[in-house]
């Protein structure tokens, strides 16, 4: 190959990216209609559950760690969440309410 080859190939190359729209532009065109779908759809982001094609769960939970104390119980409990909206229910009863 020879040596105008690679010039006209890499200034076409360069003419070709340059061309292309710039991020900025892409990111503020995105950024207003995506915040309106998520007001419209707020689990949006949320994984389905496998034994129901129509339901979604927006909280996921992981590791939870209880031990007995002298006066009820203290635990730890770490749960992923994908939504704003969803809530973790934690472990008690209306007669047994988590204190902190």
């Amino acid at each position: 190959m020879s040596f105008k080859s690679i010039i006209i190939m890499l200034v076409t190359l360069l003419g070709c990216l340059f061309s292309l729209p710039g991020h900025s532009q892409n990111a503020a065109a995105h950024s207003s209609w995506e915040q309106w779908v998520l007001d419209r759809h707020p689990d949006l982001n949320c994984p389905w559950l496998i034994s129901s094609n129509k339901k979604k769960v927006c909280n996921w939970p992981g590791e939870f760690v209880g031990r007995i104390v002298d006066d009820g119980m203290l635990f730890e409990m770490t749960v992923q969440v994908f939504s704003k909206d969803a809530l973790v229910n934690l472990p008690g009863s209306k007669r047994n309410w988590p204190l902190t």
